[in-house]
């Protein structure tokens, strides 16, 4: 995983919320 190129992780974390 990346640090600072992984857009998909913030899409994740809004999927969750």
């Amino acid at each position: 995983m990346k640090s600072h190129s992984a857009p998909s992780f913030h899409v994740l974390f809004l999927t969750l919320l």
